[in-house]
């Protein structure tokens, strides 16, 4: 994972996105985001899809103004392209992915650990955690994978004060 392009996922979009669906959009992001918006890391946890995969996260503190964001999302657009894997909501912030633990041997899971950590240090060290809330349209096909701005909102939030 690319700590730079670290995010929460609130809500996939549909593949065809026109004006009148993004300021729906842009309309509940800004009604519910205030100057006081404040988002840190909470702890660090996996899931564990099935007996060979997992994925490591960080926990973030959600606050209700960005749950309520994605109810209204679901709300607008309750259907897209995406099944539904049927698992409960988990808002996390991806570290890495093991496809196959089996593969693993002891030096690649300290390897592994070692980057992770480096990972985390950049969070904690962060000054500003949240400072961008944005929509983005993601390439996942090219490796890294590419994220498109559709719309952005600075954020004013310093952790120092």
């Amino acid at each position: 994972m690319n700590p730079l392009s670290s995010h929460v996922t609130l809500h996939y979009l549909p593949k065809e996105i026109d004006s009148e669906y993004l300021d729906k959009i842009k309309e509940i992001l800004e009604r519910n985001l205030s100057s006081d918006f404040d988002m840190d890391i909470s702890g660090i946890n996996c899931f564990v899809p099935n007996k060979k995969t997992l994925i490591l996260y960080l926990e973030p503190t959600i606050p209700k103004s960005i749950k309520t964001i994605r109810d209204e999302l679901i709300d607008i657009n309750p259907f897209n392209e995406i099944t539904d894997n049927g698992y409960e909501y988990i808002p996390h912030i991806t570290l890495g992915k093991v496809q196959s633990l089996d593969d693993l041997d002891d030096d690649s899971i300290k390897k592994i650990i070692s980057e992770l950590f480096q990972i985390i240090q950049i969070f904690i060290t962060q000054k500003k955690l949240a400072e961008t809330l944005g929509i983005f349209r993601v390439n996942s096909l090219i490796t890294p994978e590419l994220q498109f701005p559709i719309f952005s909102k600075k954020l004013i939030y310093d952790r120092t004060t």
